[in-house]
């Protein structure tokens, strides 16, 4: 699990870089600023999340009980899988504002949120025995 974390994270954390960049200059002057926003605040979520997967994957280690690992690791999931859904959602709509693809933007944004409840669940967790 730990692997696919930081694998995650820098996979994440690559693609927000890159999507700020390419908002801040190649979005700039060729779509409205309502879509500018869109792309920059995805890619903001993107870097902050790629964090989190870093930091949860430096918390895998031994010594954490089983219930810390499963949170952890479903945390994990939910930041995976709002990235696809909420920041992969605005940047399609920033490129094509058809918007098929809309609906999927809040689902990806409640994943974010379930993400940072599963880590407050991996807090409060039991710690294993030593």
């Amino acid at each position: 699990m730990q692997r696919v974390m930081l694998a995650a994270a820098g996979v994440m954390g690559a693609t927000g870089i890159a999507a700020a960049a390419w908002a801040q200059h190649g979005l700039v002057g060729t779509v409205d600023a309502e879509h500018v926003r869109f792309a920059r605040i995805a890619a903001r979520f993107a870097v902050v999340h790629a964090v989190a997967l870093l930091a949860m994957a430096a918390m895998l280690r031994e010594g954490i009980g089983r219930a810390t690992r499963y949170c952890l690791g479903a945390a994990a999931a939910c930041f995976m899988a709002g990235f696809v859904l909420f920041c992969g959602g605005l940047w399609l709509l920033t490129l094509v504002p058809s918007g098929i693809w809309a609906p999927g933007i809040p689902v990806g944004g409640t994943l974010f949120i379930v993400g940072w409840l599963a880590i407050l669940v991996a807090a409060l967790a039991p710690r294993s025995a030593r």
